[in-house]
């Protein structure tokens, strides 16, 4: 009809209108087509080598006006170039580094166990007598602090050889050793005096996570002969 139009009628639209379509790739009927000479066909009409989506007009049967053809979705790849994962290596034992790093691991984990029995004097110092020290956010943290210190003590105790060092390390111990006790006495008297005036189940969790200190292997050579120092933490622990 509108190829029809096209040339009966003197109107430029619809001959523009027919050549637009022909020119965007909706199909008509051979008629239709045969409205337009050979030149105007063969410039109209799409290239067949160029991918178009073509539409199908007045072709279908059941008298659909626009069919289009499926659009296939493209997908691009995007090379990103390769980033190699740093590999976490555990920590050698202290046996299996040199005698300079030795000393420095013991310095260090010596000066980590002046620091935290210091933290936790200075809390069972300051606290009330009688107070429940477990309410204590700083002296638990110290105590749980001086527990993890202590078992690195006594494992490089157990593995270090060197008679200088075993001295540094069961100082510092002895030291950890001795503010657990005095925590341990201080949360045991506030529960013994609270079960005095209140009584026996009124605090039952104050003493759950009371545990006993390390002991130090007592085949250890050793010899006091002084107090640990406090020295820079080694590169490996920054």
């Amino acid at each position: 009809m509108i190829a029809e139009w096209s040339t009966l009628s003197d109107v430029p639209d619809i001959k523009q209108l027919f050549h637009t379509l022909v020119k965007a790739g909706f199909r008509f009927s051979p008629q239709a087509l045969s409205k337009l000479s050979p030149d105007e066909l063969a410039r109209l009409q799409p290239q067949p080598q160029q991918p178009t989506q073509q539409r199908y007009f007045f072709a279908s049967p059941a008298g659909a006006f626009v069919s289009p053809v499926p659009v296939v979705q493209q997908t691009i790849y995007v090379n990103q170039p390769y980033i190699p994962q740093q590999i976490v290596q555990a920590r050698p034992d202290i046996t299996q580094v040199s005698h300079e790093e030795r000393v420095k691991w013991v310095n260090h984990d010596c000066g980590l166990a002046d620091n935290s029995v210091a933290m936790l004097a200075e809390s069972l110092n300051f606290a009330e007598p009688g107070s429940d020290i477990s309410s204590n956010e700083i002296a638990v943290e110290s105590y749980n602090r001086c527990l993890e210190i202590q078992k690195r003590l006594v494992a490089h105790v157990e593995r270090v050889q060197e008679p200088d060092l075993v001295d540094k390390l069961i100082t510092a111990n002895a030291a950890v050793v001795g503010v657990l006790d005095q925590y341990n006495n201080m949360r045991s008297g506030a529960r013994v005096g609270n079960n005095t005036a209140v009584g026996a189940t009124a605090n039952e969790g104050l003493l759950i996570d009371v545990n006993d200190s390390v002991q130090v292997p007592a085949a250890a050579p050793y010899t006091f002969s002084g107090s640990a120092t406090t020295t820079p933490a080694p590169a490996a622990f920054a």
